[in-house]
């Protein structure tokens, strides 16, 4: 037989170990057939296959058949508790791919055209990069025939069961491969036979499991169901460029954004997350309804700012989420409802309990100074703003108008407006949904600044639809959006 090791890394050297097999019958009484595995060949510089993901490849040669005899030739490579098998003719390849390399069992059986095992062997061996290994294995003619059963596999809606053995004696150990549809997991899987139940056992690895073979007929079942959304609760990389300007982007987090496509169906199932009811379609996806729509769940963009926000990086949502009126009363960031909702219902809502964990409290700087959009060396009323408040400790956050203007973030200038600028964010359909006021798809809807306004106690700063920062809005107006900012660890 052949071994093929994997290769560790992109370039080296790759050991090619070639095992040829002999029978030898020649009547020494022992009941014993030798089939003895030596090296036919060392070293062949980027020889074969490739491999990077830890996974290897091993060939197998049969043995030939002994005079009078017409067998098959069960070939096994059992990793921990997952076997590959193979059956062949005698002196036929057999190739068994993706075999994590570490130590290994070889088993090969000789069968009868009845299924019956009529000879076994077995040895382990170590597979081990960079060097050449041997192993003798011997075939041990069994004094009666072993007796195997079947194992039957259905077909399955949504995915696949394979077996490693068609047929199995009692104690053997067969290892079933599962292979959803893409989409879809294995909801539900049993060995069913006549006598007890069969004790199924997981692998590691999600994708195999096993089983001891009884002394009886077997038949598997399998089901499998739509596979649930899943939160994200890390942050991961969503490419270099997003949909406005240029810089790092990610996903963290999950929020209702689109509006539902017509062929998805609602079921009657649904879950609690935060202060929403999310209800799950039949493409496995959660949805908010909200307004008689249904939106589904996705994770939440964001834009890096930068990686030195006292430390940390500070994020910025790239698309408007929500619309959520800033106060009642008061433009005083520190009392605002919008700081509130951020820090409570947001927070709880869009990011898991692991997620929660890696935004950082940030202190939020509320202070007097208001940046004249027109003039970066002048100030709004001579730097002098009787409504802004004290500095908070916050999760979630919004910018302020000094740093949504600020280059070193990106940002255009402060009155700069039309198509390119950076400050233009474009709300979902959820968002528009819930009365974020958005005049044209050509540009973006109005996003909140937590800078107050320095002229009235019932103003804050604002977005525009084009981009600009010079704005101020009524405090209790409900048709501007939020753009979130958090910090997370550097």
């Amino acid at each position: 037989m052949r071994l093929r090791l994997l290769k560790i890394l992109s370039i080296c050297i790759l050991p090619i170990l070639f095992f040829s097999c002999t029978a030898d019958v020649s009547g020494s009484g022992d009941g014993e057939v030798t089939i003895t595995a030596y090296d036919a060949d060392s070293w062949t510089e980027n020889g074969g296959d490739s491999y990077d993901d830890g996974m290897g490849r091993i060939v197998f040669m049969a043995p030939e058949n002994p005079p009078d005899m017409d067998l098959t030739f069960e070939v096994s490579v059992f990793v921990e508790s997952i076997e590959y098998s193979e059956i062949v003719g005698p002196g036929k390849i057999v190739e068994i791919a993706n075999v994590p390399v570490g130590m290994i069992k070889v088993l090969c059986r000789a069968l009868n055209d009845d299924g019956s095992i009529v000879a076994m062997g077995s040895a382990e061996v170590r597979i081990v990069p960079y060097k050449t290994t041997s192993i003798d294995l011997i075939l041990k003619k069994m004094e009666q025939p072993v007796t195997t059963y079947d194992i039957l596999i259905g077909s399955y809606a949504n995915g696949s069961v394979t077996s490693s053995r068609e047929r199995a004696s009692a104690g053997d150990q067969v290892t079933l491969t599962i292979k959803p549809e893409d989409g879809y997991e294995l909801d539900e899987l049993s060995v069913i036979g006549t006598g007890d139940v069969i004790t199924i056992n997981q692998a590691e690895d999600g994708k195999h499991y096993w089983f001891i073979m009884p002394d009886d007929n077997l038949f598997v079942t399998a089901t499998f169901k739509r596979k649930l959304y899943q939160f994200h609760s890390t942050v991961t990389s969503a490419g270099s460029t997003g949909s406005a300007g240029t810089g790092t982007y990610v996903y963290f987090g999950d929020w209702p954004q689109t509006r539902k496509s017509a062929d998805v169906t609602i079921t009657p199932d649904s879950t609690t997350v935060g202060s929403f009811t999310y209800y799950i379609g039949d493409d496995g996806n959660y949805y908010a309804l909200l307004n008689s729509n249904y939106y589904k769940v996705e994770p939440i963009k964001w834009r890096v700012l930068t990686t030195d926000y006292g430390g940390k990086k500070l994020l910025l949502a790239e698309n408007i989420l929500v619309a959520q009126k800033y106060h009642s009363s008061s433009n005083k960031y520190e009392t605002s409802d919008i700081r509130s909702w951020l820090n409570n219902s947001f927070f709880n809502t869009a990011f898991t309990s692991e997620g929660q964990g890696k935004i950082e409290t940030t202190v939020v700087y509320n202070h007097k100074v208001s940046t004249n959009p027109h003039n970066h060396n002048n100030l709004w009323n001579g730097g002098n703003n009787d409504y802004a408040g004290s500095e908070t400790n916050d999760k979630i956050f919004l910018l302020s108008e000094e740093e949504a203007t600020n280059s070193a973030y990106g940002f255009a200038d402060y009155n700069e407006s039309g198509f390119g600028n950076t400050r233009i964010r474009k709300a979902t359909d959820y968002a528009v949904d819930s009365g974020v006021y958005q005049p044209s798809d050509s540009y973006g809807g109005w996003w909140w600044l937590r800078s107050p306004y320095y002229n009235s106690p019932t103003k804050a700063r604002t977005v525009n639809n084009a981009g600009e920062a010079e704005q101020e809005t009524s405090i209790s107006d409900t048709d501007v959006g939020v753009c979130p900012a958090l910090c997370i660890s550097n």
